[in-house]
């Protein structure tokens, strides 16, 4: 069980939701495309929080929109939110609901 299982509640009625482990992390597809992973390794902060796979061309746009997220330290292509983000849960949500919105910078 993932305690930030809640994130996928806004897009996972959709009928090309599917989830699956990666890596002891949780990684959510829509249209069969990875959009999040849920990582929860408390011992680790790099692995600790809301990833976000996107296209490096995408980085600056959404970095605009969100400057919240950071780039991940080790998986460099993707953005992250931090678990110890002081907003996280509305943080997160914002991003859930942009997802289930299909924006296309994410995924």
């Amino acid at each position: 069980h993932f305690e930030t299982e809640w994130f996928f509640e806004s897009f996972a009625s959709d009928l090309t939701f599917i989830k699956k482990r990666m890596f002891g992390s949780l990684a959510a597809y829509l249209d069969g495309k990875i959009v999040a992973v849920l990582s929860e390794n408390h011992s680790d902060e790099v692995w600790n929080g809301i990833l976000l796979p996107t296209e490096l061309q995408s980085h600056t746009d959404l970095l605009n929109q969100y400057p919240f997220l950071e780039n991940h330290k080790i998986l460099k292509k993707w953005l992250f939110l931090p678990a110890t983000d002081f907003h996280f849960e509305e943080r997160a949500l914002r991003l859930a609901a942009r997802i289930a919105a299909r924006d296309p910078l994410f995924g």
